[in-house]
């Protein structure tokens, strides 16, 4: 006997009747549009003088409706990490792919003991990785070396309400005569590197890049 062919999905969900048809379909064809739905990413492409990132997302519209609607998160998003409070203002961070841990610390000025990072020490701490990581693929995809590459990060907490105000990242390369062109691709990484594009505009960022 031949299976009945299920309806097409309706994609377009910005007409009223397009809509109501979206979400009167099974279940089981929301999650399978979902599984289709190719994911957003944010390539690195090399220009001819320095890096841009495409947010080009090809999903046809409508899908994003679909899933939200019918599908759980939890099919397409992996859990980073996983957090335990130890007590006195202490937590075990475990990431979850690779299982290394480590412990954070409230800060001497805010009731700890400064033992080892604090939260907002990693979130400012992150900004330098992220940087450098983003530099270290454009330097390979570019035929250039970083290794070696060192920073300082000092982090600036501002009260009412109790922030990070600043976040000054010292770069320092090796001496490795970079052209001005591979100076301006590190350059260029620092401003795409995505913790930089996730924080606050009111944040201020200040790198200074030690060639």
């Amino acid at each position: 006997m031949a299976l009945k062919r299920q309806p097409r999905l309706i994609r377009n969900h910005h007409h009223p009747a397009h809509h109501r048809a979206a979400i009167n379909q099974p279940k089981h064809q929301a999650i399978v549009a979902l599984r289709k739905r190719p994911p957003l990413r944010q390539p690195l492409h090399q220009t001819r003088s320095n890096l841009t990132i495409s947010n080009k997302n090809p999903a046809p519209a409508g899908f994003f409706v679909l899933c939200t609607t019918f599908a759980p998160n939890h099919l397409h998003m992996a859990i980073t990490s996983e957090l335990e409070y130890l007590g006195d203002l202490q937590l075990r961070a475990t990431h979850v792919k690779s299982g290394q841990s480590f412990v954070t610390d409230a800060p001497v000025d805010n009731n700890g003991k400064g033992s080892s990072f604090s939260p907002t020490d990693l979130m400012s701490t992150s900004l330098g990785l992220c940087m450098i990581t983003i530099m270290g693929i454009a330097a390979n995809n570019s035929g250039f070396n970083i290794d070696g590459t060192k920073a300082r990060i000092t982090k600036i907490m501002a009260s009412d309400p109790r922030r990070v105000s600043e976040i000054i990242v010292e770069l320092d390369f090796p001496s490795n005569n970079y052209t001005e062109r591979e100076k301006q691709i590190i350059r260029q990484c620092a401003k795409i590197c995505p913790v930089s594009q996730s924080l606050s505009a009111e944040l201020k960022q200040t790198v200074v890049f030690n060639f």
